[in-house]
């Protein structure tokens, strides 16, 4: 691999040129520091070109962000929402100055997806949380010292360090094999992704220079060069073109159109980026049904609610219960975390369908489990007005005085 350096005063400059030729630049040093890691020119930042790549990505990201992170509070076996706690406005509110909780958190979830890492600065007044300032984990280097803690080294922008205490960055990490640092799911997927990229950059050529027609014209006699050069320009000045297509096509003389199909080395090449494609899914623990691939079923069930619960237990869960402990054991002290937890609502994920949750409900609140006012809220409404709906059913079964049930018909929507 070739490489050679233009330095002046306002950048430094790099070039390289991998395999197949292509020129890549680099016009600082965070993408300098990609091109080094990089192999057969497959990064961080480019592998998200790769159409499975963004899709895992922007799956699992988007998937997490929408769950409410909300702190709990522990008593005995009861757990209650703290809306008070300085944590749950961060988490639930206004993380910083510019950032919604989901913008936030998709984010955080998609550095470490994409780098194996995700770094926060915990800006505190008075020991309370008070922002969560994200940073550039392309930027950040994690040394551990001679007492085994952290110590973490933040490149500003403008080339200056920053040296952080192990209690001043909030720190995610993907599967790691120290424990220090986590490792980037496209670092270890790069020959795949590579492949991938290759693939495509090969269909793109194939189609840019036309490589393959369509069809071609028959003729049951031989035709000069002059004769075959006015055909082809008359019938492509009719016929060619998407403009044209559709048009009635009139052939004289005993000329023939022949359809020309897709050849095993084409069907092989389709089928190479679809086993790609999954091979990609599979380092991100998404099921390829969930990125588009639909010439496969998945085991998990055919209904959607089956598919999300699926999905929720075998791919999300695990990033969800390595997030949220990471939240709590850099958000909230040794003593606060004796008392509290934070927990992530992923009801909406396992949300039965109507007539199905209906019918769950109607079990557990005949059985005492839950009082009509914790139906509704279920569903979304408010407490029943007579406010008689926090009472629960006998443990024999038989209904409170002048119950209602949850009483739909006389409840108004929550806000």
């Amino acid at each position: 691999m070739a490489r050679f350096f233009d330095v002046s005063a306002s950048r430094f400059l790099s070039r390289f040129f991998n395999s197949a030729g292509t020129q890549r630049t680099a016009t600082n040093i965070t993408q300098l520091e990609e091109m080094l890691r990089s192999e057969d020119g497959v990064n961080e930042s480019n592998a998200l070109r790769v159409a499975a790549v963004y899709a895992c990505i922007s799956l699992l990201s988007r998937s997490q962000a929408m769950l409410p992170l909300q702190v709990y509070r522990r008593k005995g076996d009861i757990e209650t929402a703290d809306d008070a706690h300085a944590v749950s406005g961060i988490l639930a509110g206004k993380p910083n100055r510019w950032q919604t909780p989901f913008e936030f958190e998709a984010m955080m979830v998609a550095h470490k997806l994409i780098r194996g890492n995700a770094y926060a600065y915990i800006s505190r007044l008075a020991g309370e949380v008070k922002e969560l300032i994200p940073l550039n984990p392309a930027r950040m280097k994690v040394e551990q010292d001679s007492n085994l803690g952290l110590r973490y080294i933040y490149r500003l922008p403008n080339g200056r360090e920053r040296t952080y205490a192990q209690e001043d960055i909030h720190h995610r990490r993907a599967m790691s094999t120290d424990g220090i640092m986590g490792l980037s799911p496209i670092g270890v997927a790069r020959r795949a992704i590579g492949l991938a990229m290759k693939m495509e950059a090969h269909g793109d050529k194939t189609f840019d220079n036309a490589a393959k027609p369509s069809g071609a014209l028959k003729s049951p006699k031989p035709l000069s060069s002059e004769a075959a050069d006015r055909l082809k320009t008359s019938f492509d000045s009719v016929y060619a073109g998407a403009e044209n297509a559709g048009r009635t096509m009139v052939l004289e003389d005993g000329l023939e159109w022949v359809q020309i199909g897709m050849s095993a080395e084409d069907l092989q090449f389709i089928e190479g980026r679809k086993l790609q494609r999954n091979e990609i899914a599979m380092f991100f623990g998404v099921p390829p049904h969930m990125i588009g691939d639909i010439d496969r079923g998945t085991s998990w069930g055919s209904g959607i609610e089956q598919q999300s619960l699926g999905f929720l237990v075998h791919t999300l869960n695990p990033h969800l219960v390595a997030d949220r402990q990471a939240l709590a054991r850099d958000l909230l002290t040794d003593a606060e975390r004796k008392r509290y937890t934070i927990k992530h609502d992923t009801a909406i994920l396992t949300r039965a369908e109507f007539l199905t949750r209906q019918n769950g409900l109607q079990i557990q609140y005949n059985n005492g489990v839950i009082n009509a006012d914790e139906w509704r809220r279920i569903e979304g409404l408010n407490p029943r007005a007579d406010g008689r709906g926090g009472e629960y059913r006998q443990a024999d079964g038989q209904a409170p005085a002048q119950d209602a049930g949850p009483g739909f018909q006389t409840g108004q929507a929550a806000a």
